[in-house]
């Protein structure tokens, strides 16, 4: 899947000199990757060697298309956006113990 994201999210929808046509080489890779998932997809669900118990709560929750109103989306994007401008110096990282 994380091949799926990078191949979406590191490549522009369409050409830089003429963004009028698709650049179809993103959405070759996109499928190749989605034909993959679908095959091993099909594969645990025609073998006898998993025993996948329906878990109607996980089914739900993946199927709603919120699960977080807007408020809470947006205090999200604040907070994250707020942690990605913060920096840390070469001492605050040596300095600090685990």
């Amino acid at each position: 899947m994380s091949d799926l994201i990078r191949s979406h999210e590191g490549n522009p929808d369409n050409l830089e000199g003429d963004p009028s046509k698709i650049r179809w080489g993103k959405y070759s890779m996109m499928g190749r990757f989605v034909s993959t998932v679908m095959q091993c997809q099909a594969q645990c669900i025609a073998t006898k060697d998993y025993s996948f118990v329906p878990r109607n709560d996980v089914k739900r929750m993946l199927e709603t298309p919120y699960l977080m109103d807007e408020d809470v989306c947006s205090s999200f994007q604040r907070t994250s956006a707020s942690v990605d401008s913060l920096s840390f110096s070469d001492s605050t990282v040596k300095n600090h113990t685990v």
